[in-house]
């Protein structure tokens, strides 16, 4: 059946490819592993366009040199290689560009305008939206080119579904009228005022009124007039099949206009720049030849041509903010106010990173800040931009699932949602890794919810290569500059320090990270008992902050009970950042004294919330907690205690974090020693 098929198109003087066939419910990898074998960069699917790719599927060749037989016919050797190795129900393509091209009319209203507005042919395929009219090679060179409004050219460069292969809805392909003889001369002429036509139907426009002059005529080929692509840029770049056309017309459009032609070749290198950028892969040296080309044409046909001079007012949308807000940023006198997430701990669309040394709780510091950023709650006192949060975790993913239950309870808020866990260790510098955090970045955002924060545990786990090669951490960096530029996101990576880091902590492996972060947090233990604590020491490693340097105590939190034969589950959350502190932020332990009586009263307010210790506590308790936190010793805490006004109706007000406090004291027993501090709210 299949072999049938090819001869028949072999005869009819065509030049067949095998496609993949219609298969029931085509599963997404096919569509991966053919991407894979043919070298598509497939890293910018999200899983609509999978979705798409898939139901594209039966559209696709199904052999990864079909370009060769652009320029060759089928070899025998090939024939009979498709036939042993292609099922019967192969779908089949036609090679286009050789001696004839096929304008795809992809909608009913499509289908009536190439009907009733260009150059009849009989020879014509129904397809599953529309209709395929084909057309003998014209004397000009017609490329593939993409339409907007549902018409495409397949040309030079480009192949068409043949008639008798299925899509995958079901639908057939069909000769509606009229089967090609093998000279295909009853296929109707195509002209280049058809080509035009074609082009402004595309553009929402009416037919251009103009002698459109051939290339071998000495003319472009096309009116340069109707065509200023450039207000579209940096939008829209040049797709594979029309590249060479759609930069020829650029070209000439810019000449005809009157650019000087090294302004023109400015403008021709940055559109290609955008493009690289977008993926694609068009070499510098063909642009050379396409300009080279275009301007000997321009130079021909205009002996007296003079370029406008470039001090005039470009005219080409280059003033235009559609242009300017890619290549250009507007600026005044007033300061940049810089975006941050948790003021003076973590700046919104950025690289930072939580770096220590092994064991030195970096994740659980992670998973605290994650919970408050989840929750646009205030951590210690200072203001949380709430947005969602993405947690790759490249390892303890079950750790990491019960410090965020832990942190829930202390904030009494449910983080499944807020928090979306990545449980494998996705590699943004890998082409696979890179297409799946895409993927799953673009579903959150059509949700309505998008990730502003992304933490990467840890830099190890979660980097392709090896982060003490510069080439390696710079693609690393590049991924997350491209994640940043796209989505807006934080990325906050989880890193170790070497082992010979004392004394001057810096991030391990390559420089270059160290270089790139916007700004760090170096994280140490300093306790290792059943309260463990750990320091954060932002000091010179922030670019347009300065961050706190900070004292966390981590307590434990038991999240089950043992039951049978299962056991109890403990694990560690902070409580402190719960709490409110001074206005201002937290303070270094040693600035406070407690030398006054509203230092006495809001200090000790701060270290009860803080500690969990209640309304009303001991002062042999409190007295402990007090010295630690500000550094003084018994006899300054005991002056401290003794400013505080003794009994509830000589108590006085205070206002520590945001709220106002009523603070005095009672004797227990006639001695200062025995005395509670109380506090209540109003």
């Amino acid at each position: 059946m299949f072999a049938d098929r090819l001869t028949d198109f072999l005869e009819r003087g065509f030049t067949p490819i095998p496609l993949n066939p219609a298969v029931a419910g085509p599963h997404e990898l096919p569509v991966r592993e053919r991407r894979k074998k043919m070298g598509d960069d497939y890293r910018d699917l999200t899983h609509i366009e999978l979705a798409e790719a898939v139901a594209g599927f039966p559209k696709k060749p199904a052999i990864p040199t079909w370009r060769e037989l652009q320029s060759r016919d089928v070899s025998d050797q090939e024939f009979e290689d498709w036939c042993e190795r292609f099922p019967s129900e192969t779908n089949i393509g036609l090679v286009t560009g050789k001696t004839f091209i096929v304008i795809d009319a992809d909608s009913e209203e499509a289908v009536h305008f190439v009907e009733t507005e260009l150059s009849h042919t009989p020879v014509r395929v129904s397809t599953s939206q529309g209709m395929h009219f084909y057309y003998t090679k014209p004397d000009f060179d017609i490329r593939n080119s993409v339409g907007r409004n549902k018409i495409d050219i397949r040309g030079t460069g480009g192949y068409v579904v043949a008639a008798g292969s299925v899509h995958s809805s079901g639908v057939i392909y069909e000769w509606s009228a009229l089967c090609p003889d093998p000279h295909h001369s009853d296929m109707g002429e195509i002209t280049l005022a058809d080509v035009a036509a074609i082009k402004a139907y595309n553009r929402g426009e009416d037919a251009p009124a103009v002698d459109i002059v051939p290339l071998e005529e000495g003319g472009f080929g096309f009116d340069p007039t109707a065509y200023e692509p450039i207000q579209n840029l940096p939008f829209e770049v040049p797709q594979e099949g029309s590249r060479n056309n759609d930069y020829a017309r650029l070209a000439g459009s810019l000449l005809a206009r009157g650019y000087p032609e090294d302004l023109a070749w400015t403008l021709l290198r940055g559109v290609l720049a955008f493009a690289h950028e977008a993926g694609d892969d068009f070499p510098e040296a063909e642009l050379v030849q396409v300009f080279e080309s275009i301007r000997e044409t321009h130079r021909r046909n205009n002996p007296t041509w003079e370029p406008r001079p470039i001090e005039e007012p470009l005219e080409l949308g280059l003033d235009d903010p559609k242009w300017r807000s890619k290549l250009i940023v507007d600026w005044d006198d007033e300061p940049e106010v810089i975006d941050m997430i948790v003021d003076g701990m973590i700046q919104g669309a950025s690289l930072g990173s939580i770096f220590g040394p092994p064991k030195s709780m970096k994740t659980y510091l992670a998973v605290n800040l994650a919970a408050h950023v989840a929750t646009g709650t205030p951590w210690y006192g200072q203001k949380v931009k709430r947005c969602r949060v993405m947690i790759v975790c490249g390892e303890g993913v079950a750790g990491i699932k019960n410090r965020l239950r832990a942190a829930g309870r202390m904030l009494n808020q449910r983080l499944q949602g807020p928090v979306v866990l990545m449980p494998y260790a996705l590699k943004p510098n890998s082409i696979d890794g890179m297409s799946r955090v895409i993927s799953e970045l673009v579903n959150l955002e059509r949700s309505g919810d998008p990730v502003g924060l992304i933490i990467w545990d840890t830099l190890a786990r979660t980097m392709e290569g090896s982060e003490n090669d510069a080439t390696d951490m710079n693609s690393y960096i590049a991924a997350m500059d491209s994640l940043r530029e796209r989505f807006g996101v934080t990325n906050l990576v989880i890193h170790h320090t070497p082992k010979t880091s004392d004394g001057n902590p810096t991030p391990r492996g390559h420089g270059s990270f160290h270089a790139a972060l916007d700004f760090g947090l170096f994280v140490k233990k300093v306790q290792e008992d059943d309260r463990p604590r750990l320091t954060i020491n932002g000091d010179g490693f922030c670019k347009e902050f300065e961050a706190p340097n900070k004292t966390l105590t981590f307590e434990s939190v038991r999240l089950r009970e043992a039951i049978d034969d299962q056991p109890e589950v403990w694990t560690l959350a902070n409580r402190e950042s719960l709490l409110p502190v001074f206005p201002g932020g937290d303070v270094p332990k040693s600035s406070r004294k407690m030398k006054t009586k509203h230092d006495a009263m809001t200090g000790f307010v701060e270290v009860m919330q803080m500690k969990g210790l209640g309304d009303v506590v001991d002062w042999p308790d409190l007295k402990e907690h007090v010295k630690d936190r500000f550094a003084v010793g018994d006899s300054n805490a005991n002056r401290a205690m003794r400013l505080i006004p003794e009994g509830a109706s000589m108590s006085e007000r205070v206002f520590v974090g945001g709220k106002f406090y009523r603070v005095w004291r009672e004797k227990a027993g006639g001695s200062t020693s025995t005395s509670r501090v109380c506090f209540s709210a109003g």
